[in-house]
């Protein structure tokens, strides 16, 4: 299995985890123990440095950190696990897909975390009583921690991370950025481009729209007549919030039309004339390229794929309806997800406190670490230095202070600038 490694804490619905390793070990930070935990995370994620400040002042404030294991494109997730369980051998955490979480639960690889919460209310607090009955197990113990499943105050995530029809930005620039509404000026826009712009800058083909419609990803085939009738995502229905009837959407005539519709755009050349045979490898290496020009998808889903992209590449969601004068619902308020979650394995050697780390994570002081760590460098300007020294001290001069909020991976998401005078 091939292996990214970092040593990160990841967030506030719980955290993600990390390395196929068992049991914790502490490490000296500045004289202070730091207890190494380890941990499998069954997604695909960036690699954190290391040396990340921010991970570095999370792991001094909760004595902890965890070194962490993701998945890869080409690793079979249930080997994965299957070999866990035959061994059983398992990293501190363990954080599954949906179907291998019941397996391990079965199989008697995670701590009842409800033995223990009582002590560490931040969990305890993190759902209500019955959303905690949603994940019990028939022995009325908790494994597991739902993930994204929380929501503090309000959602204020600037990012749609759910389902749209996404377009790349290129394509709405060179098209005047209109307005798009349906799903006919949504494909009018990519034929328009695309016969103006068969190919990219190094004479490769764009894929106008791409369809990723096998395993549990076929969602981007079947559920868009929900949206585009003008629905929430309600599932494999869509329920009328008047009357609570659900209805199966892929029986209305919307899913006639949206079939047909791709129909013909196929017929043209437009979708992929691959999609309905290649398999998610494929589908994310196509959308890492840069050439595919839109699809529908979930942004959680294929984010990990951009992010090496260039601006121009960028993925803009659009609310599209079947026909105008429908009100979209494509933004999603917080569900819960019951199916899987973070648990803690019998192999970890310190239990109660690897508890208490998920805990810690809880904390305001350290999710606002985690988000939205803030920096005030204070910078003087020095008559006859040709250069602007950093310092700490105010001078003679004119002292400029500079507040630069960062992400996690030290992206700068805000700054703002303020002078004054100095006696």
């Amino acid at each position: 299995m091939k292996i990214k490694k970092t040593a990160a804490i990841l967030s506030t619905a719980a955290f993600m985890l990390t390395s196929v390793g068992c049991s914790a070990k502490e490490l000296k930070s500045d004289e202070k123990q730091i207890r190494e935990f380890t941990g499998f995370f069954a997604a695909r994620n960036n690699v954190i440095s290391d040396k990340n400040e921010i991970q570095q002042l999370i792991a001094e404030k909760t004595g902890a950190y965890i070194k962490q294991t993701w998945l890869e494109d080409q690793d079979d997730i249930n080997k994965i696990f299957s070999d866990m369980m035959i061994s059983d051998k398992y990293p501190d955490f363990i954080s599954p897909d949906a179907e291998n979480c019941q397996k391990l639960i079965k199989e008697g690889s995670f701590i009842p975390l409800d033995n223990y919460w009582d002590k560490y209310p931040n969990i305890r607090n993190l759902c209500t009583d019955s959303e905690w009955d949603r994940v019990r197990a028939d022995d009325g113990h908790i494994y597991y921690i739902p993930l994204f499943s929380s929501t503090y105050m309000k959602d204020v995530d600037p990012v749609h991370n759910g389902e749209a029809f996404w377009m790349q930005v290129k394509v709405l620039e060179w098209a005047g950025y209109p307005k798009i509404k349906t799903l006919d000026q949504y494909f009018d826009v990519l034929e328009d481009f695309l016969e103006a712009n068969p190919t990219d800058s190094d004479g490769e083909p764009f894929i106008g729209y791409e369809i990723q419609a096998n395993d549990a990803w076929f969602f981007a085939l079947d559920n868009p007549p929900m949206f585009l009738d003008g629905f929430p995502n309600d599932g494999c229905c869509k329920v009328d919030p008047e009357t609570l009837e659900a209805y199966d959407y892929n029986l209305s005539p919307t899913a006639k039309r949206w079939f047909s519709k791709l129909n013909d755009e196929y017929v043209k050349g437009i979708i992929d004339q691959e999609c309905f045979v290649m398999s998610s490898d494929q589908y994310y290496s196509k959308i890492a390229s840069g050439k595919v020009l839109g699809m529908v998808d979930q942004h959680w889903n294929f984010d990990y794929s951009t992010r090496e992209l260039p601006p121009d590449c960028t993925y803009i969601p659009i609310g599209v309806t079947i026909d105008e004068g429908i009100e979209e619902h494509y933004h999603d308020r917080t569900a819960f997800n019951d199916s899987t979650g973070t648990g803690i394995s019998i192999s970890c050697t310190a239990p109660e406190e690897a508890v208490k780390f998920i805990n810690d994570l809880l904390e305001p002081e350290i999710h606002n670490l985690r988000f939205w760590e803030l920096r005030v460098l204070t910078i003087r300007s020095v008559k006859a230095e040709s250069s602007i020294r950093q310092t700490s001290r105010k001078s003679a001069g004119i002292t400029l202070t500079i507040s630069i909020r960062t992400d996690a991976d030290m992206n700068i998401c805000r700054i703002t600038r303020e002078c004054s005078k100095t006696a």
